[in-house]
């Protein structure tokens, strides 16, 4: 009889260590579970609400105690931080850091720093605490726009009083806060994939985000959005926006030099090039400074060239305004145009200064003497008349030709501010990435 012989063979499987850039094609060394991210230094600081904390947060991955290049780092905060997502790369050793900058709530705030694989899955996070305290009266950083690492373009505001802010220069969300300025929270229905140039608000409470890829609309605080399609000056750079009381969309821009005006929530736009305006243009025209009086007439400035324009047909003709009074004709830097349908106009011919009308335009006196170039040019929430000064700074109006002031500045350029509901000064900082606030 034969015997039969079952030959058991025994394979040997030997497992390399190795590791790989995350997104990379090969795979991730051992198991994702031996993917590791464990806390380095940086726990239990304690800082002002809104500040960088003083110390970076430092984390490292490891696998088997074995440190690891190349793996994505996601860091994640508490509060309105929840609504950024900052990453890193691990180097070397295993490293990545992460300045962590406070959000507006006092108290206890966490960090949650995750370790991705190649296939983008988080395997492992590691938390890390701060304690932000109050502030002082004074001016203060608002919480959660440092991250951005850009500049806000400008602010709007709603009736209820919730503030709105976009970013310069880049695909960031728009951002919205509820507490003065303190906060400011990700509108995250609109998302982060536009590049939001300007944001609007009208007195019905509506909210326009001009962006690269069209016209966003609101009419619900920024809950939903109806996108009103491409707009004629996607590719351009805006100078300035505003949605009149009268229902209009405005917009000025910069290569090319154009006005645009919208009736129907950026829809349809009447689009006037700088051949439309007449006199001709020794310069390169910077169009500026939209405004609507109580008639309904549009008005945009010319602030190259120093002139005045108005339209009482929507945008499509436009004609030049002579000015009267103690102003030479024809010498517009800024306009402004008050609750109360009074002219400001900034002069810089004769006599610097700023002058207002109060008969529409008729004739205007002198109402804030000397200075340099004033813009930018508003009555605020407060009652308050502001202005700029692009080589001091911005300046509040105490009364006749006496002014503090408020927030000085050089070399950046006019920059956007707002007064907030419960009069907290907000301004933009440009030069310095993160909005700034006055809590008194």
């Amino acid at each position: 009889m034969k015997k039969c012989f079952i030959l058991l063979i025994v394979v040997a499987c030997t497992v390399p260590l190795g590791c790989s850039k995350s997104g990379s094609g090969n795979k991730d060394i051992l198991t994702m579970g031996t993917l590791k991210i464990k806390l380095v230094s940086g726990d239990g600081q304690t800082d002002t609400i809104g500040n960088p904390l003083t110390n970076p947060i430092a984390v490292q991955v490891t696998a088997n105690g074995v440190p690891l290049a190349g793996y994505s780092i996601e860091f994640k905060g508490s509060g309105c931080n929840l609504g950024n997502t900052v990453p890193d790369i691990s180097r070397k050793d295993g490293m990545a850091y992460y300045t962590w900058s406070l959000a507006g709530n006092v108290g206890q705030q966490i960090l949650t720093a995750y370790v991705l694989n190649s296939n983008n899955q988080k395997v492992d996070l590691v938390k890390i605490k701060a304690t932000a305290i109050a502030g002082a009266a004074g001016w203060h950083n608002g919480g959660c726009t440092i991250q951005t690492g850009l500049s806000p373009a400008s602010f709007c505001k709603l009736s209820t009083g919730r503030l709105f802010t976009c970013f310069a220069g880049g695909k960031a969300s728009l951002r919205y806060s509820d507490d003065n300025g303190t906060n400011w929270n990700a509108v995250v229905p609109l998302g982060n994939s536009h590049q939001i140039n300007y944001v609007v608000s009208s007195a019905a409470d509506e909210v326009y985000a001009l962006t690269t890829d069209g016209v966003f609309y609101s009419k619900d605080a920024g809950q939903n959005w109806t996108n009103s399609g491409a707009s004629p000056f996607d590719a351009a750079t805006i100078n300035a926006a505003a949605a009149t009381h009268g229902g209009k969309l405005v917009a000025t821009t910069s290569e090319p030099a154009a006005a645009f005006v919208s009736g129907d929530k950026g829809k349809t736009w009447t689009t006037t090039t700088k051949a439309a305006f007449p006199a001709a243009q020794p310069i390169e025209p910077y169009f500026d400074c939209p405004s609507e009086d109580k008639e309904g007439n549009i008005y945009v400035t010319d602030a190259y060239n120093m002139n005045l324009f108005k339209s009482g047909d929507a945008g499509i003709t436009w004609y030049a305004v002579p000015i009267g009074g103690s102003v030479t004709p024809g010498i517009f830097y800024s306009f402004y145009i008050g609750p109360n349908n009074n002219f400001f106009v900034c002069s810089i011919f004769h006599t610097n200064g700023i002058y207002i009308s109060e008969d529409e335009g008729t004739g205007y006196t002198g109402y804030m003497i000397g200075g340099q170039k004033y813009g930018n040019m508003s009555v605020q929430g407060d009652g308050r008349f502001y202005f700029e000064d692009d080589s001091n700074g911005l300046y509040m109006l105490n009364n006749y030709n006496n002014s503090t002031l408020v927030f000085p500045f050089k070399g950046t350029g006019l920059q956007p501010y707002i007064v907030a509901k419960n009069g907290n000064l907000i301004v933009a900082n440009w030069g310095k990435p993160y909005i700034r606030y006055y809590s008194k």
